[in-house]
Protein backbone atom coordinates (compact mmCIF):
# COMPACT_ATOMS: atom_id res chain seq x y z
CA UNK A 1 0.00 0.00 0.00
CA UNK A 2 1.40 3.58 -0.62
CA UNK A 3 1.03 5.96 1.05
CA UNK A 4 2.66 9.88 0.97
CA UNK A 5 4.42 12.00 3.95
CA UNK A 6 3.36 15.23 3.49
CA UNK A 7 6.13 18.02 4.44
CA UNK A 8 4.62 21.28 5.57
CA UNK A 9 5.75 24.77 6.39
CA UNK A 10 3.52 26.68 8.89
CA UNK A 11 0.62 27.89 7.49
CA UNK A 12 1.49 26.22 3.13
CA UNK A 13 -0.95 25.01 1.24
CA UNK A 14 -0.54 21.23 0.14
CA UNK A 15 -0.30 18.90 -2.76
CA UNK A 16 -0.77 15.53 -3.02
CA UNK A 17 2.07 13.26 -4.41
CA UNK A 18 2.20 9.21 -5.17
CA UNK A 19 4.99 8.46 -2.43
CA UNK A 20 5.80 5.73 -0.82
CA UNK A 21 6.45 4.73 3.05
CA UNK A 22 7.14 1.07 3.48
CA UNK A 23 8.58 0.95 6.64
CA UNK A 24 8.61 3.18 10.12
CA UNK A 25 11.30 6.10 11.14
CA UNK A 26 13.99 4.08 13.02
CA UNK A 27 13.31 5.63 16.15
CA UNK A 28 12.81 3.50 19.45
CA UNK A 29 10.22 6.25 21.54
CA UNK A 30 6.43 5.96 20.90
CA UNK A 31 5.28 8.56 18.09
CA UNK A 32 7.61 9.91 15.89
CA UNK A 33 10.56 12.66 16.90
CA UNK A 34 10.68 16.05 18.00
CA UNK A 35 13.54 18.67 16.74
CA UNK A 36 14.99 21.96 14.94
CA UNK A 37 16.80 23.02 12.01
CA UNK A 38 20.51 23.06 11.88
CA UNK A 39 20.81 25.90 9.52
CA UNK A 40 24.07 26.80 8.65
CA UNK A 41 25.34 24.47 5.40
CA UNK A 42 22.38 27.07 3.39
CA UNK A 43 23.62 29.91 4.70
CA UNK A 44 25.89 32.14 2.29
CA UNK A 45 25.21 34.20 -0.75
CA UNK A 46 27.90 33.27 -3.03
CA UNK A 47 28.07 29.34 -4.65
CA UNK A 48 29.38 27.10 -4.17
CA UNK A 49 31.11 29.62 -1.71
CA UNK A 50 34.18 29.23 0.64
CA UNK A 51 33.61 26.25 3.63
CA UNK A 52 33.81 28.26 7.09
CA UNK A 53 33.75 31.47 5.52
CA UNK A 54 30.12 31.84 3.60
CA UNK A 55 28.62 28.73 5.18
CA UNK A 56 29.48 25.36 7.26
CA UNK A 57 28.69 22.27 8.50
CA UNK A 58 27.15 21.89 12.23
CA UNK A 59 29.32 18.68 14.03
CA UNK A 60 28.68 16.81 16.68
CA UNK A 61 29.68 19.60 19.38
CA UNK A 62 26.20 21.13 17.54
CA UNK A 63 24.29 18.27 18.69
CA UNK A 64 25.05 17.92 22.42
CA UNK A 65 22.88 20.63 23.27
CA UNK A 66 19.85 19.01 21.67
CA UNK A 67 20.52 15.53 22.56
CA UNK A 68 20.20 16.85 26.35
CA UNK A 69 17.11 18.33 25.59
CA UNK A 70 15.41 14.80 24.20
CA UNK A 71 15.44 16.00 21.24
CA UNK A 72 16.07 13.33 18.53
CA UNK A 73 15.23 15.14 15.22
CA UNK A 74 17.72 17.21 13.18
CA UNK A 75 16.57 18.95 9.85
CA UNK A 76 19.75 19.83 7.73
CA UNK A 77 19.37 22.20 5.13
CA UNK A 78 21.83 21.95 2.70
CA UNK A 79 22.43 23.62 -0.97
CA UNK A 80 21.84 21.71 -4.24
CA UNK A 81 24.61 23.79 -5.68
CA UNK A 82 28.20 23.07 -2.99
CA UNK A 83 26.93 18.57 -3.18
CA UNK A 84 26.66 18.73 -7.16
CA UNK A 85 28.75 21.73 -8.87
CA UNK A 86 28.14 20.56 -12.02
CA UNK A 87 25.10 19.62 -13.09
CA UNK A 88 24.73 15.57 -13.34
CA UNK A 89 28.05 15.55 -12.46
CA UNK A 90 29.76 13.44 -9.13
CA UNK A 91 28.57 14.48 -5.97
CA UNK A 92 31.22 16.91 -4.26
CA UNK A 93 33.13 15.09 -1.90
CA UNK A 94 33.84 17.94 0.53
CA UNK A 95 30.49 18.21 1.29
CA UNK A 96 29.52 14.99 1.07
CA UNK A 97 31.66 13.57 4.15
CA UNK A 98 30.82 16.51 6.44
CA UNK A 99 27.02 15.74 5.74
CA UNK A 100 27.85 11.94 6.49
CA UNK A 101 29.82 12.85 9.66
CA UNK A 102 27.01 14.69 10.80
CA UNK A 103 24.75 12.21 10.15
CA UNK A 104 27.29 8.78 11.81
CA UNK A 105 27.87 11.59 14.49
CA UNK A 106 23.97 12.16 15.12
CA UNK A 107 23.77 8.29 15.22
CA UNK A 108 25.95 7.62 17.84
CA UNK A 109 23.78 10.07 19.82
CA UNK A 110 20.91 8.00 18.77
CA UNK A 111 19.16 10.86 17.16
CA UNK A 112 17.83 10.81 13.45
CA UNK A 113 18.13 13.38 10.28
CA UNK A 114 15.86 14.90 7.78
CA UNK A 115 18.10 15.85 4.87
CA UNK A 116 16.24 18.99 3.41
CA UNK A 117 17.17 20.73 -0.02
CA UNK A 118 17.00 24.17 0.72
CA UNK A 119 16.92 25.62 -2.78
CA UNK A 120 13.09 26.71 -3.55
CA UNK A 121 12.75 24.99 -6.80
CA UNK A 122 16.14 26.98 -7.91
CA UNK A 123 19.58 26.35 -8.38
CA UNK A 124 22.17 29.36 -8.82
CA UNK A 125 24.14 29.36 -12.20
CA UNK A 126 25.14 31.56 -14.68
CA UNK A 127 25.21 34.27 -11.76
CA UNK A 128 21.32 33.65 -11.26
CA UNK A 129 18.88 31.92 -9.12
CA UNK A 130 17.46 29.73 -11.87
CA UNK A 131 14.18 28.54 -11.95
CA UNK A 132 13.92 24.66 -12.85
CA UNK A 133 12.18 24.06 -16.24
CA UNK A 134 14.08 27.25 -17.77
CA UNK A 135 17.46 28.31 -19.20
CA UNK A 136 18.74 24.66 -19.09
CA UNK A 137 17.73 23.71 -15.50
CA UNK A 138 15.65 20.56 -15.98
CA UNK A 139 13.59 18.39 -13.79
CA UNK A 140 15.85 15.94 -14.61
CA UNK A 141 18.77 17.66 -13.61
CA UNK A 142 16.93 17.55 -9.86
CA UNK A 143 15.88 14.04 -10.18
CA UNK A 144 19.30 12.93 -11.11
CA UNK A 145 20.63 14.79 -7.93
CA UNK A 146 17.96 13.13 -5.55
CA UNK A 147 19.08 9.69 -6.88
CA UNK A 148 22.95 10.43 -5.91
CA UNK A 149 22.11 11.96 -2.57
CA UNK A 150 19.85 8.57 -2.19
CA UNK A 151 22.32 5.92 -3.26
CA UNK A 152 24.85 7.52 -0.90
CA UNK A 153 22.90 7.67 2.20
CA UNK A 154 20.41 4.56 1.84
CA UNK A 155 22.07 2.37 3.94
CA UNK A 156 22.76 4.86 6.92
CA UNK A 157 20.38 3.59 9.64
CA UNK A 158 19.24 6.98 10.98
CA UNK A 159 17.97 8.65 7.80
CA UNK A 160 14.44 9.93 8.96
CA UNK A 161 13.61 11.10 5.52
CA UNK A 162 14.54 13.02 2.53
CA UNK A 163 12.84 16.66 2.18
CA UNK A 164 12.67 17.13 -2.02
CA UNK A 165 12.78 20.75 -1.69
CA UNK A 166 12.20 23.97 1.02
CA UNK A 167 9.29 26.31 -0.07
CA UNK A 168 8.83 25.61 -3.26
CA UNK A 169 7.10 29.13 -4.72
CA UNK A 170 6.82 31.62 -7.19
CA UNK A 171 6.53 28.76 -10.34
CA UNK A 172 5.51 29.68 -13.48
CA UNK A 173 2.89 27.31 -15.13
CA UNK A 174 5.02 25.31 -17.44
CA UNK A 175 7.21 24.52 -13.96
CA UNK A 176 4.98 22.03 -12.20
CA UNK A 177 6.20 21.34 -8.47
CA UNK A 178 3.89 18.27 -9.02
CA UNK A 179 6.31 17.15 -11.86
CA UNK A 180 9.13 18.21 -10.23
CA UNK A 181 8.36 15.72 -6.92
CA UNK A 182 7.18 13.41 -8.58
CA UNK A 183 10.11 13.31 -11.15
CA UNK A 184 12.45 13.09 -8.03
CA UNK A 185 10.13 10.43 -5.76
CA UNK A 186 10.79 7.81 -8.70
CA UNK A 187 14.40 8.33 -8.74
CA UNK A 188 14.28 7.82 -5.61
CA UNK A 189 12.55 4.67 -5.54
CA UNK A 190 14.91 3.39 -7.70
CA UNK A 191 17.52 3.51 -5.53
CA UNK A 192 16.11 3.37 -2.02
CA UNK A 193 12.29 2.41 -1.49
CA UNK A 194 12.22 2.58 2.28
CA UNK A 195 13.27 6.27 3.52
CA UNK A 196 10.18 8.65 4.25
CA UNK A 197 9.90 11.35 1.62
CA UNK A 198 8.96 15.03 2.36
CA UNK A 199 6.94 16.63 0.00
CA UNK A 200 6.37 20.51 0.87
CA UNK A 201 3.45 22.05 -0.44
CA UNK A 202 4.03 24.99 -3.51
CA UNK A 203 3.49 28.21 -1.51
CA UNK A 204 5.68 31.00 0.87
CA UNK A 205 7.79 31.64 4.31
CA UNK A 206 6.43 33.94 6.91
CA UNK A 207 7.85 36.17 8.89
CA UNK A 208 7.37 38.59 11.95
CA UNK A 209 7.46 42.40 11.25
CA UNK A 210 5.56 43.56 14.04
CA UNK A 211 4.85 43.04 17.47
CA UNK A 212 2.68 40.44 19.41
CA UNK A 213 -0.57 42.91 19.14
CA UNK A 214 0.08 44.09 15.50
CA UNK A 215 0.46 40.99 14.56
CA UNK A 216 -3.24 40.17 16.21
CA UNK A 217 -1.77 37.09 17.86
CA UNK A 218 -3.85 35.43 20.73
CA UNK A 219 -3.34 31.97 22.33
CA UNK A 220 -4.52 29.93 20.31
CA UNK A 221 -3.62 31.66 16.80
CA UNK A 222 -1.11 29.03 16.14
CA UNK A 223 -3.65 26.45 16.54
CA UNK A 224 -6.09 28.22 14.23
CA UNK A 225 -3.70 28.69 11.47
CA UNK A 226 -2.50 25.01 11.47
CA UNK A 227 -6.12 23.38 11.78
CA UNK A 228 -6.85 23.34 8.19
CA UNK A 229 -3.39 21.49 7.77
CA UNK A 230 -4.42 18.79 10.30
CA UNK A 231 -7.87 18.19 9.22
CA UNK A 232 -6.63 18.45 5.58
CA UNK A 233 -4.09 15.52 6.42
CA UNK A 234 -6.63 13.12 8.39
CA UNK A 235 -9.38 13.65 5.74
CA UNK A 236 -6.93 12.04 3.09
CA UNK A 237 -5.11 9.79 5.45
CA UNK A 238 -1.63 11.33 5.01
CA UNK A 239 1.22 11.83 7.49
CA UNK A 240 1.99 15.77 8.41
CA UNK A 241 5.38 17.31 9.56
CA UNK A 242 5.44 20.85 9.75
CA UNK A 243 9.47 21.57 8.83
CA UNK A 244 9.54 24.76 10.45
CA UNK A 245 7.67 26.52 12.96
CA UNK A 246 9.34 29.73 15.62
CA UNK A 247 8.11 32.37 17.47
CA UNK A 248 10.32 35.55 17.98
CA UNK A 249 12.43 35.57 21.79
CA UNK A 250 10.72 39.37 22.04
CA UNK A 251 7.91 38.61 24.20
CA UNK A 252 7.05 35.63 26.19
CA UNK A 253 3.24 36.03 25.48
CA UNK A 254 4.76 33.80 22.01
CA UNK A 255 5.33 31.73 24.41
CA UNK A 256 2.06 30.66 24.89
CA UNK A 257 0.89 30.52 22.12
CA UNK A 258 3.70 27.74 20.62
CA UNK A 259 2.79 25.45 23.76
CA UNK A 260 -1.00 25.51 22.55
CA UNK A 261 0.36 24.64 19.18
CA UNK A 262 2.92 22.23 19.99
CA UNK A 263 0.07 20.50 22.09
CA UNK A 264 -2.56 20.76 19.48
CA UNK A 265 0.25 18.97 17.01
CA UNK A 266 0.73 16.02 19.47
CA UNK A 267 -3.51 15.48 19.88
CA UNK A 268 -2.91 14.69 15.91
CA UNK A 269 0.27 12.79 15.57
CA UNK A 270 1.82 15.15 13.77
CA UNK A 271 5.99 15.97 14.57
CA UNK A 272 8.40 18.93 13.29
CA UNK A 273 11.31 20.57 13.45
CA UNK A 274 11.69 24.09 15.34
CA UNK A 275 13.10 26.95 13.00
CA UNK A 276 16.03 27.68 13.93
CA UNK A 277 19.31 26.17 15.63
CA UNK A 278 22.72 26.41 14.30
CA UNK A 279 25.95 27.76 15.17
CA UNK A 280 26.60 30.90 13.37
CA UNK A 281 22.48 32.71 13.56
CA UNK A 282 24.07 35.03 16.21
CA UNK A 283 21.56 37.72 17.22
CA UNK A 284 19.10 35.90 14.89
CA UNK A 285 15.63 36.51 16.64
CA UNK A 286 14.39 33.06 16.30
CA UNK A 287 17.39 31.31 16.97
CA UNK A 288 17.41 29.52 20.15
CA UNK A 289 20.93 28.70 19.68
CA UNK A 290 22.24 29.37 23.79
CA UNK A 291 23.81 32.22 23.84
CA UNK A 292 26.78 32.28 26.28
CA UNK A 293 25.79 29.14 28.05
CA UNK A 294 22.63 30.72 28.72
CA UNK A 295 18.80 29.17 27.19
Amino acid sequence: MKKVFISAFLLLSLLTLNGCKSNQPPVKETGEPYGVNLACADFGSSFPGEYNKDYTYPTDQDLEYWQKKGLKLIRLPFKWERLQLDLKGPLNQHDLNKMKELVRAAEKRDMVVLLDLHNYCRRYMNNEHTLIGNNGLTIGDLASFWQAIAKEFSTFKNIYGYGLMNEPHDLTPETSWFDMAQASINAIREVDTNTLIMVGGNDASGTYKYSYEEEECYPEKGIDRVKPFVEWIKQNKFHGFIGEYGIPDNDPRWNETLDLFLGYLQENGINGTYWAAGPWWDSYFMAITPKDGKD
